[in-house]
């Protein structure tokens, strides 16, 4: 019993002396998927890969939410259809000035 007992022991803490994984840096993205890479992104912004598409994103940390209520944000398309378009599940279609495109709430 004794011999189980060091043996636990010794595993416990070589575990324990184990470094972790490093963390990948807090980052922010914009909310928008580009099927290919854009060439630019503006002031302090980065193209960024996350499958299956490419967006913007920063290094900062998200800003704190505000403690004021707002209202729900609406993603749309970066399409312009001349006609009211169909749209998938959970999006309704807007129109935004000569063109009509898909949109859904945040």
């Amino acid at each position: 019993m004794r011999s189980s007992f060091l043996a636990i022991t010794a595993s416990l803490s070589l575990a324990a002396a184990v470094p972790s994984a490093p963390r990948e840096p807090v980052k922010t993205c914009q909310e928008i998927c580009y099927i290919e890479k854009p060439t630019t992104c503006g002031a302090g912004l980065y193209p960024y890969f996350e499958d299956p598409c490419w967006t913007c994103c920063s290094d900062a940390a998200a800003p704190s939410p505000s403690p004021s209520p707002t209202p729900p944000l609406q993603v749309c398309w970066a399409i312009c259809y001349t006609e009211e378009p169909k749209c998938g599940r959970n999006m309704y279609p807007v129109k935004q000035g000569d063109c009509w495109t898909c949109c859904s709430k945040q």
